[in-house]
């Protein structure tokens, strides 16, 4: 049972009565971190309520079995929402009554905007065409009037590239209600004759996130015929719903447009649909660390991609033991990065080259690198010899000037970065994490990475490197301070043996730890072809 308090601008009451251990999640992310949710004691009922500035709270309650229920709680005050998105659902005319006396007769609904003190609609005036935007509070009516209009392909445009107006389920309003249980495989597959699967992959454009995670892992299943993987670039490419047919299952990559969305859940119920994420997307909201515009653009696919993702997915599969603990749920698997990548040896340690530091990672560790800098420039203040080579934004390149033998580059599309990579070994590998939602979610893909370069790596010492690292032989943890950083710098760097030795320690952990046999095992399994294999 679900209490809604619909008219009140800046908090949500609800009450939920379920077992007490089922878990319970607020727009994706765990219910006790919103404030004041808690079970209420000796009951079956949790009590909350949650402030908040955004505009639209989904609740998820997550059976044992895997069972979803999910309730919209809208913070609107105006009722006009739900007929203004009906209205444009339907292709429908509206009349809208404003708050002023006008009304505006035979609109045309274009779209709706969310935003952090409430929606907007817009529309086209059907005396003029002339555009329009209201704001809700301005609404005093809404009116869906029986005669249709036809769109303009501007029309659909403008309503394609509004992801918040989205809706999550098109053809049925009660599903939000209704929970879904996780389809059994074992009994969806017990139907297939066919002894080959076909595989298609959704991802937005090549990433290391679907070669590390699917197509390096699934190269050996499909050279030797057990299965096909067709690949297909959601933000390059118009959706095919040719792809579809005959597919038997659908991996979709961390995000997914909303046309090809739409194809997508056509296939609900005749093929596997597997959610793979590689960071807590949902703990951006939380994170201000990191960079307005990636936090922006996670906090919307949160919203859209990530929680419809996960509720129609038959599969959902994480990469590290802190996001299979937070999205625990039946259909959860946890495949941890494997190495798809090996230096091709460690001749850079003994042919006497100058000493290579390197930082590799995104402009969305912008903050990460930050900490470091300071402690780049007295380093390199005292040992003049050594070279460093950094990937970040001109944030970062600002912070760096006037340090000799420090190269700041921009972040390199996946293929571009390997060859680089490849080419430009390291003797040591700095891997720093700051404690916040965001980087709690995070893999063991760095220590991978380390090995990729034939460097001894310096890891901060978080739990996700802890499940990896033997401090000292394959590489060093630290906590991050600017004492614990600079003194792991100077024992590697004034100790080229110790250096290779964890260089070369590092190599065999991930041989042995992180090999790619043991992700082509997993999918093996998940495709019920190991006994094949």
């Amino acid at each position: 049972m679900i209490k809604r308090d619909g008219y009140v601008t800046n908090c949500i009451e609800l009450d939920v009565k379920c077992p007490i251990d089922y878990q319970i999640y607020i727009n994706g992310r765990p219910a006790q971190d919103a404030i004041d949710f808690l079970p209420t004691p000796f009951s079956h009922v949790h009590r909350g309520r949650i402030k908040t500035r955004e505009s639209l709270l989904v609740l998820e309650v997550l059976a044992h079995d895997g069972a979803f229920i999910r309730l919209p709680l809208w913070r609107w005050r105006s009722p006009g929402f739900e007929l203004f998105r009906e209205a444009l659902r339907s292709q429908k005319h509206c009349d809208i009554s404003l708050s002023s006396g006008d009304t505006i007769r035979n609109a045309v609904p274009i779209q709706i905007t969310v935003e952090d003190d409430g929606w907007r609609c817009h529309a086209r005036s059907g005396q003029n065409s002339v555009p329009i935007e209201i704001d809700d509070a301005d609404i005093l009516n809404i009116e869906i009037r029986s005669d249709t209009y036809a769109p303009t392909e501007g029309d659909k445009k403008r309503k394609a590239s509004v992801r918040n107006s989205r809706t999550f389920f098109k053809d049925a309003p009660a599903a939000f209600r209704q929970p879904i249980a996780v389809t059994s495989l074992s009994d969806k597959r017990a139907n297939y004759s066919r002894t080959k699967y076909r595989i298609l992959l959704l991802r937005p454009r090549p990433l290391p996130t679907d070669e590390i995670y699917v197509t390096a892992p699934l190269a050996q299943l499909c050279s030797s015929g057990l299965c096909e993987l067709v690949v297909a670039d959601t933000t390059l490419q118009p959706p095919d719903a040719g792809l579809f047919h005959d597919t038997d299952m659908v991996i979709v990559v961390r995000y997914i447009s909303a046309i090809w969305m739409d194809e997508l859940v056509k296939c609900k119920g005749h093929a596997e649909i597997v959610y793979l994420f590689d960071d807590d997307i949902p703990a951006a909201v939380d994170t201000i660390e990191l960079p307005a515009t990636y936090r922006r653009r996670l906090i919307d696919v949160t919203s859209c991609d990530f929680q419809y993702m996960f509720y129609i997915s038959d599969m959902v599969i994480v990469s590290s033991p802190i996001l299979a603990k937070r999205y625990n749920t039946a259909k959860t698997h946890l495949l941890e990065p494997p190495s798809i990548r090996q230096s091709e040896s460690l001749n850079h340690h003994l042919d006497g080259s100058t000493l290579r530091i390197g930082y590799h990672g995104s402009s969305t560790h912008y903050r990460d690198l930050e900490f470091l800098i300071p402690m780049i420039r007295k380093f390199s203040e005292a040992n003049p010899g050594v070279e460093f080579d950094l990937f970040g934004h001109k944030a970062i390149r600002q912070m760096a000037r006037g340090l000799d033998r420090v190269n700041v580059m921009d972040p390199l599309p996946w293929d571009e970065y390997k060859e680089f990579a490849k080419n430009r070994p390291c003797h040591i590998m700095v891997a720093p994490l700051l404690d916040n939602a965001y980087n709690r979610g995070k893999s063991r893909v760095k220590f991978c990475d380390a090995s990729s370069l034939g460097a001894a790596g310096i890891f901060t010492n978080a739990q996700m490197y802890r499940g990896i690292v033997d401090h000292g032989i394959d590489g060093l943890l630290v906590g991050n301070t600017e004492d614990e950083w600079l003194s792991a710098l100077q024992s590697l760097a004034t100790d080229p043996d110790r250096t290779y030795r964890i260089a070369s320690a590092c190599r065999i952990t991930n041989q042995v730890k992180c090999s790619l046999s043991k992700a082509t095992r997993f999918w093996a399994e998940l495709l019920n072809i190991s006994m094949r294999f």
